[in-house]
């Protein structure tokens, strides 16, 4: 879905530089609620996602929210001509996106 290749040793996609990577983890159980974290990809076609296992679950204006075989969110985004990379974004719901920004940012200080 993303053009990365799976490296079965470090359980990863990866992609042409080791910046290009994200690994996969195993959960002990199936998905029950909304993902608080999702994929945004760019693809040509919603059959080639469900040709992989995704189903459409809500059409958008301009993206499809689909689920990946396990029931995870993802939106796709339709370009008829495919960028290099895939990845649109990696979005990250809140239900107070200032503080968890300002938590971020007094991290990394």
């Amino acid at each position: 879905m993303l053009g990365l290749d799976w490296d079965a040793k470090d359980e990863a996609l990866t992609g042409r530089t080791p910046r290009h990577r994200i690994w996969v983890n195993e959960v002990p159980g199936p998905h029950t609620v909304k993902n608080r974290v999702h994929l945004d990809i760019y693809t040509r076609g919603l059959a080639d996602l469900e040709a992989l296992g995704a189903t459409v679950l809500e059409q958008q204006r301009d993206w499809t929210v689909m689920a990946d075989p396990e029931g995870g969110e993802f939106c796709a985004f339709l370009r008829s001509e495919l960028p290099s990379e895939r990845l649109h974004g990696l979005v990250v719901d809140s239900a107070d996106p200032e503080a968890q920004a300002a938590e971020t940012a007094s991290a990394d200080a």
